[in-house]
């Protein structure tokens, strides 16, 4: 942050409250587009379902256990194809 105020006075916490206000407004839109998304194939849930146990049995509830959520990666991927406010 600091490399791209290049010297301006700037304050953090402001800073800190904006980035944390876009963060949440894009989790819940991603939210917004991915579980009508899912309604509308069961299969795809069962699936979901199946990879979420599978991959916890075999990581544990740790960090790295995302990384092996790769159907899970799939269907949020779906976000790219309405990006937000474009409809």
């Amino acid at each position: 942050m600091e490399e791209c105020v290049k010297g301006r006075p700037h304050p953090p916490a402001e800073a800190q409250m904006a980035f944390s206000s876009v963060a949440t407004h894009t989790t819940s839109d991603m939210l917004k587009q991915v579980l009508p998304d899912l309604c509308g194939h069961e299969d795809v849930i069962q699936a979901l379902s199946e990879e979420i146990v599978a991959v916890i049995q075999e990581e544990g509830w740790r960090k790295t256990a995302l990384n092996k959520l790769k159907l899970m990666d799939s269907v949020l991927e779906s976000q790219c194809l309405k990006p937000i406010n474009i409809g």
